[in-house]
């Protein structure tokens, strides 16, 4: 809104006041004068009357140059300066935190084209102390002159009012970090009980309707079904085991228990205590593993992290493989990163699926070529451990062309 007022003086004192009312009973004159100037000068006396607890000022504006008219109020006391320094614009810019100067070039440009100004910034005080200072500016236009001569101003310490802010909304970030972490604690309880109610029971299902066949009927069975019956029973405890051993990590994780141990490593001689843990699995489907990774090759890393890494990417390729399938296990050496590869030639991932493997709050998972079932904890396991490493991991599939999961680990 441009200025109103001319360049009409304040009041000096009460008894000014008092004489000019006084007149009210003899001149009618003296009334319209009266009524004009309260009119022109109208907010700035509501400005004034609300900010007695701070400082005002005025400026006169003289070749170019501001010029200290007068300062009312606790200058000194929120500033620490003489009130000389609210002349001196240079200097006082140079107080003005950086990042709000050119809010106040900006309202001391509004202010000399005759338009009000409010603006909130930070002022360092002489004591080294950040404060918030809310200015409400007004120009003076003189007619004659045809210019601004002189600002009017009102200054508030907002201090207190900034801090309290700032206080609430970090009060709200940290609500909202809560609300989110019981969010994804909720998550992960309902995806426990969901994984022990349906996952884990199912192989312990298989393993105790073989013993009950076995105890009920041992001598009706012949050999190879008795054989039969006790390595499905193996299987089924197998998979009950991983089962279990990615649900403690998982707890541990979610816990924030699970913390690396980085010691030396070589990664094939892991790659290869991965697989023997699988060679039921991998036999029963004859699927040819191939170790290619170089056997003098280290990383830094938590040997039990990466071997959870391996059993469950090497488990995965084994459930997505057919029968007579190939798994490959290769490594590559960049700069001072290792690139980890466990591939096979299985039924692929579609781009959309690829997209959710890693996410905490789907826990995707599908069945595999024989209808194995997964808990869809592996992948997830695999990226935090990897994390936890210092790498990262990828994966790169087509639709009936096999997958390819990369990670990488720094080198010794």
């Amino acid at each position: 809104m441009q200025n109103i007022y001319n360049n009409q003086k304040l009041f000096h004192n009460k008894y000014e006041l008092k004489s000019i009312v006084g007149a009210l009973k003899k001149d009618s004159v003296s009334k319209n004068e009266l009524v004009a100037i309260l009119c022109e000068q109208y907010e700035i006396l509501d400005i004034v009357s609300e900010l007695t607890s701070d400082y005002f000022f005025q400026l006169s504006l003289c070749d170019d140059s501001f010029h200290v008219d007068w300062i009312k109020g606790k200058f000194e006391e929120i500033t620490g300066y003489p009130k000389e320094i609210i002349a001196d614009l240079p200097k006082w810019i140079s107080l003005i935190h950086p990042d709000d100067v050119h809010i106040v070039k900006n309202a001391t440009k509004k202010v000399l084209s005759n338009f009000r100004s409010v603006a909130e910034y930070r002022f360092e005080s002489r004591s080294g102390e950040i404060k918030w200072l809310c200015d409400y500016t007004y120009p003076v236009w003189d007619e004659t002159q045809n210019k601004v001569t002189k600002i009017i101003g009102a200054v508030k310490d907002i201090t207190a009012t900034k801090l309290a802010e700032e206080a609430l909304k970090e009060s709200e970030q940290r609500l909202l970090n809560y609300s989110n972490e019981l969010k994804t604690l909720n998550i992960s309880k309902d995806k426990l009980f969901s994984i022990i109610a349906h996952d884990l029971r199912e192989p312990f299902t298989g393993i105790v309707g073989n013993l009950e066949l076995l105890n009920d009927s041992l001598s009706s069975f012949t050999k190879d079904e008795t054989e039969n019956m006790v390595q499905d029973a193996l299987e089924c405890a197998k998979s009950a085991y991983m089962l279990l051993e990615n649900l403690l990590e998982w707890t541990r994780i979610q816990k924030g228990n699970s913390l690396a141990e980085p010691t030396n490593l070589k990664l094939s001689d892991l790659a290869e205590s991965a697989v023997k843990l699988l060679t039921t699995a991998i036999s029963n489907k004859r699927i040819s593993v191939i170790n290619n990774i170089d056997k003098n090759l280290q990383v830094l890393a938590d040997e039990r992290m990466i071997l959870s890494v391996f059993r469950n990417l090497i488990s995965n390729a084994v459930k997505f493989s057919a029968d007579g399938g190939r798994i490959l296990i290769s490594s590559n050496l960049e700069s001072d990163l290792v690139t980890i590869c466990v591939e096979d030639d299985g039924i692929g991932i579609s781009n959309e699926n690829v997209k959710k493997l890693f996410c905490k709050d789907t826990h995707y998972s599908t069945p595999g070529t024989n209808k194995e079932k997964g808990s869809g904890l592996g992948l997830i396991l695999c990226k935090e451990f990897v994390e936890k490493n210092g790498g990262r991991i990828w994966v790169k599939s087509e639709i009936h062309k096999g997958s390819r999961f990369i990670f990488s680990l720094r080198k010794v």
